[in-house]
């Protein structure tokens, strides 16, 4: 029996990867139906948060929230710009109302007991930090032993405001604190507004009593009282 000197076809055919594609098909399909299934809970809930009576005060609480922020005009996908509007105003005039109430009391402190007896106090330094903490907080608190050495600083350039570590440096302080509560003209997060009034050393620096005669605030005089 010869054999032929052409070359031979393989009997043995290469297997496709047929299990690979059908994996591969497989996730696909799952990852579609996991995004059709998201899509519709989004459209489901969308349509829930705008259309239902039920979800009015869950939209408007989302809007407050909002509104505080550095990102209010985003509200206005929520509420609307006219409902924005009215809210921004709602919550100025509270601001302006802060000042209403009339508080008298005067905070004394009591002059030391001279006794020969006794040895004098050792003497504490200027500034000391205790940490603070309770449900749901963590801190510091800053203790001045002689308030009379407090100062309040203002920022360098009018109209902007400046970070508390720069007034710290600028000045040559020991520590600093924020002094108080400022409003957020135009939303640009820079703090350079404050609410009340802001007076150093006698001199006014800032009055933003709209008008009024009187408010209460928070101050030391030169007795540190």
């Amino acid at each position: 029996m010869s054999t032929s000197s052409l070359p031979q076809r393989s009997s043995a055919r290469k297997k496709k990867p047929v299990k690979k594609k059908r994996k591969k098909a497989s996730f696909l399909r799952r990852l579609t139906r996991v995004f059709m299934f998201c899509l519709l809970l989004l459209t489901i809930g969308m349509g829930w948060l705008y259309f239902a009576p039920s979800a009015n005060n869950f939209r408007y609480l989302i809007a407050d929230t909002l509104i505080t922020t550095q990102h209010r005009y985003m509200a206005k996908y929520i509420i609307g710009e006219d409902e924005l509007k009215n809210r921004v105003a709602e919550y100025n005039q509270r601001f302006d109302n802060m000042g209403d109430e009339v508080d008298t009391h005067t905070i004394g402190t009591p002059a030391p007991e001279a006794d020969a007896d006794t040895e004098a106090p050792a003497e504490k330094p200027l500034v000391e930090i205790e940490k603070v903490s309770g449900t749901g907080y963590a801190g510091y608190i800053m203790i001045v032993n002689d308030p009379t050495k407090v100062r309040l600083g203002i920022p360098s350039k009018v109209g902007s405001g400046e970070k508390v570590s720069s007034m710290v440096a600028r000045t040559g302080a020991i520590a600093g604190v924020n002094g108080g509560g400022f409003a957020d003209p135009n939303w640009k997060g820079n703090g350079f507004k404050p609410i009340g009034l802001v007076i150093s050393q006698g001199k006014l620096f800032y009055n933003g009593l709209g008008g009024k005669t009187s408010t209460q605030i928070v101050g030391l005089d030169k007795q540190g009282k």
